[in-house]
């Protein structure tokens, strides 16, 4: 590769360091971020500039699209972890993504990465949980607690807009008297003392493939632990009806 592209990664890796405290600086994946920036936007700009056509596939060397002509569209790797692995397909949003799990890969062999949609239909059929806690138990959580005022912020404006919903899934309203109790709130405890359950709320996504429809987004939960704290957390519960209006939505912005 050209010296000049090589010295690239370099300049771009470091903008996935999250600067707050409990993260730490990994050269490795800096670079391996700064390659794979590299290689989704050749991959992308070769997508935009030849929209895909149905008919056979032509591949190229290493992942990359092969010389496009009338009737071939780009084609990923076959070695790729989508569900259209091996097959003839056109070039998608997953085959993009699919890049920087290779380059990930690459950073850290040893940690998994994976599509939710293809783990075991039952482990996707019950909702395979992402979850950052914010704060757990006593303790707040050097690494995510700095979202905590935010995050609280957003639960106050919700829970007035459109309530919240109780562990079994169902919507309520707080009632008026209790909503200036709501505003002073200001830590775990003085939530619990106005809610008295444990909740989530979610913010909505406002959809771009569908104009005018809203989904939902993450939850933020509060819940109470034992004996005296909470678990306050970001939750992105990975069911199969959010992947169906998620995979709607990426389908449309990518084309």
């Amino acid at each position: 590769p050209p010296p000049r592209l090589v010295e690239q990664p370099r300049r771009f890796g470091p903008l996935i360091q999250l600067n707050t405290r409990g993260f730490l600086s990994n050269l490795r994946q800096h670079r391996m971020c700064g390659l794979s920036i590299i290689h989704m936007a050749q991959q992308a700009r070769a997508f935009w500039r030849q929209a895909p056509r149905k008919g056979p596939q032509k591949k190229g060397k290493g992942g990359d699209p092969g010389e496009q002509s009338d009737g071939e569209f780009l084609y990923f790797d076959q070695k790729g972890s989508s569900k259209d692995n091996g097959k003839a397909h056109e070039y998608s949003w997953r085959d993009w993504i699919d890049i920087a799990v290779k380059w990930r890969q690459v950073s850290e062999p040893n940690d998994p990465v994976f599509w939710i949609d293809l783990l075991a239909p039952e482990a996707f059929a019950e909702g395979f949980g992402l979850q950052t806690p914010m704060v757990t138990g006593q303790m707040n959580v050097i690494r995510y607690y700095p979202y905590f005022d935010r995050a609280l912020e957003v639960v106050k404006k919700l829970i007035v807009d459109s309530g919240a919903c109780n562990v079994h899934d169902q919507r309520f309203m707080l009632p008026r008297s209790k909503l200036d109790q709501l505003q002073e709130a200001k830590s775990c405890h003085d939530m619990w003392e106005v809610m008295q359950q444990g909740f989530y709320v979610e913010p909505p996504c406002h959809s771009i493939a569908r104009p005018g429809k809203s989904m939902a987004g993450t939850r933020i939960t509060l819940l109470q632990k034992q004996p005296d704290g909470f678990d306050f957390t970001i939750r992105t519960p990975g069911t199969p009806p959010r992947w169906v209006e998620m995979d709607a939505e990426m389908s449309h912005v990518w084309r």
